[in-house]
């Protein structure tokens, strides 16, 4: 039985037909090429008519298809008449870095920069299919594997936990069971070693990674549920916008394991960040406001910059009101659903995170190379004197860039 073609799967179909046809000129490096409505119609119409055969009766016409493509930001109308056209993402982006110049202040007037030099000398295009790893294991199958080779019950809860309610098609890739299995296997030995995860964008490397450590976190928050708090995950990011990436990700991969923790009496697992959008307390974010932090319209409270609402269909902006301000409660409410990040999910100041630190730290290669040295916030890494203990584990993300002084 063969799988009803969707309406985005037809629009896909049409997108990958304009970008082969474009692709021809790109290969030579001819960039300002353009499609025109004639053209895209030769190319529409006999995958419009396939597509009104198998049932998709949403578009009627070639200017409907173009019309879809253009509201998505799929495909771009040229303005350079008399010859305007048509040219697909792909193909404007790679004449935008091709044109783009570098810009002085003797680059003067209204074709001053015409007399700018161009940054890209030349480059190479080639369009290949993306490839991404088969997803084809039960969850329930790869979580009695490990259960049968760790002989913990604790971390079979916390993987069971993890992994439901994510749909029955939902399934996992060798690659990730391979890395939860090694991962889980050197914590339990208690030996040190390094796993290298290597895939393609988008293709779950995160939750390789953050499925064995979420389980580990939630087992010694049940075992070790009293004591002095400390990091056992730093999670160490090359760039800004890759932690922000992150961050509201892990932070819902933690809040799978709310229920399970508060039923054996535990505390939820809590993540912080700690790079140069983080303040230093609410008092000073409050007076002097921070980068990264803006108020919001009616002056009652400041956004992050770097996490939104979490909850399903949400993506609402998450404020920190004023009233908590004052009152030192680190706490997000959304601007559009009202859902609330309350203080024992999430670390948002650096006051706080050296007087309690969070299950796991989110932090940057440049910031761990200036707190490391700093004697109030290198207990944070593990680093005596202060540290009750060092991390369990560090991630290295990106780690293909980690070369040179910044490596």
């Amino acid at each position: 039985m063969t799988k009803a073609l969707s309406s985005e799967d037809f629009l896909h179909s049409v997108l990958d037909a304009i970008e082969q046809h474009e692709a021809r000129l790109l290969v030579w490096g001819l960039v300002d090429g353009r499609s025109g409505r004639d053209e895209l119609h030769q190319l529409i119409d006999p995958l419009l008519n396939q597509a009104f055969e198998q049932g998709i009766e949403e578009f009627f016409t070639a200017d409907d298809v173009i019309l879809a493509l253009t509201k998505r930001g799929l495909l771009f109308e040229t303005d350079d008449n008399p010859y305007a056209g048509y040219r697909s993402r792909m193909a404007e982006t790679v004449r935008l870095a091709f044109r783009l110049r570098q810009l002085f202040p003797q680059h003067k007037g209204i074709d001053g920069w015409q007399q700018g030099r161009t940054l890209v000398a030349d480059f190479r295009f080639t369009r290949r299919w993306r490839r991404y790893p088969r997803r084809d294991l039960l969850p329930s199958d790869v979580v009695d594997e490990l259960s049968s080779r760790l002989k913990d019950s604790t971390i079979s809860s916390a993987l069971h936990n993890l992994l439901a309610r994510r749909g029955k098609t939902y399934r996992l890739a060798e690659f990730q069971a391979r890395a939860t299995r090694r991962i889980l296997e050197g914590l339990a030995a208690r030996r040190s070693n390094g796993t290298l995860v290597s895939a393609g964008t988008g293709s779950g490397k995160t939750l390789a990674f953050y499925l064995p450590a979420m389980a580990r976190i939630g087992v010694l928050r049940i075992r070790q549920s009293s004591g002095p708090s400390w990091v056992k995950l730093l999670a160490i990011y090359p760039r800004t916008e890759l932690l922000r990436d992150q961050f509201a990700e892990v932070y819902a991969e933690a809040r799978r394991l709310d229920e399970m923790l508060q039923t054996r009496g535990c505390g939820k697992i809590r993540i912080g960040a700690l790079f140069g959008e983080t303040p230093e307390n609410a008092t000073w974010l409050s007076r002097y406001g921070h980068r990264g932090w803006r108020e919001t319209s009616d002056k009652q409270g400041l956004i992050s910059s770097y996490m939104t609402c979490t909850q399903s269909g949400c993506n609402g902006e998450l404020v920190w009101r004023k009233e908590d301000m004052e009152n030192a409660r680190e706490e997000l409410f959304c601007a559009l659903c009202n859902h609330s990040i309350p203080p024992d999910e999430l670390v948002l100041t650096r006051e706080r995170l050296r007087a309690d630190p969070p299950d796991i730290l989110f932090t940057t290669t440049e910031m761990l190379n200036q707190r490391m040295s700093d004697t109030a916030t290198r207990h944070l890494f593990g680093l005596r004197p202060g540290a009750p203990r060092p991390p369990e584990m560090v991630l290295l993300d990106e780690v293909h860039t980690y070369s040179g002084n910044h490596g």
